[in-house]
């Protein structure tokens, strides 16, 4: 019992030192933050016992192995959405901008068009396509009228949840085996990675990639 409330203490501790150290601050991020942390007291350790360049080697391996599937996946997730959207009414891009809508139910155009990491023409396109197909509806901004909003339109409503029904057949191929805990514990890491890459994300066109590697990655 003495050694489960020593435990406690040291979690609330590293609690109060996640806090200070990152904007997000929710059980997810800071589960990852742990493992991380975790992660960097074993390769000091491995360091101490003259090992710390192999170590260096190791970890490129692994960031360049996760990358590369990470992108490996995305290409298998891309083929299977081919296949499916073959015989829908709606292209994928179209069912991103019904999805992100379906959550946020009211965003202006940029606003779509930069959750969805769309090219502002290219996401201006497929919005003007949804609106004319009527699976969207233009609305005014309140506070200003020059802006406009959109919002799905009832027939947009019906359509996302036909198609996003047997779209999770997709989710099934995507995520494979895998068992409930597993889903969950990737799901917090890439909910961490997102998190992590749309910050950086809105810095792209002002910095370099050294400037955003120098601000965001903690050196190991």
């Amino acid at each position: 019992m003495r050694n489960e409330y020593n435990k406690l203490i040291d979690l609330i501790q590293q609690w109060g030192i996640f806090e200070k150290e990152t904007e997000i601050k929710d059980l997810e991020t800071f589960a990852v933050w742990i493992l991380k942390n975790k992660n960097g007291v074993d390769k000091k350790s491995n360091g101490k016992n003259g090992n710390g360049g192999n170590g260096h080697h190791a970890n490129h391996f692994i960031e360049t192995n996760i990358n590369w599937k990470l992108l490996r996946l995305a290409r298998f997730s891309e083929l299977y959405m081919k296949i499916f959207f073959k015989e829908e009414k709606i292209s994928f891009n179209e069912f991103r901008v019904l999805a992100v809508l379906h959550e946020h139910k009211i965003l202006k155009k940029n606003e779509v068009i930069n959750e969805n990491l769309f090219e502002t023409t290219t996401g201006t396109t497929i919005i003007k396509n949804l609106v004319e197909k009527n699976y969207l509806e233009e609305v005014e901004d309140r506070s200003d009228k020059r802006i406009k909003r959109v919002q799905l339109s009832p027939r947009g409503k019906v359509l996302f949840e036909d198609v996003n029904r047997r779209y999770n057949d997709i989710n099934l191929l995507v995520t494979a085996n895998l068992s409930d805990d597993e889903k969950g514990s990737l799901s917090a890491v890439l909910e961490y990675l997102d998190s992590f890459h749309q910050k950086m994300h809105q810095q792209l066109k002002n910095d370099s990639l050294e400037e955003l590697i120098e601000q965001y990655i903690v050196p190991k």
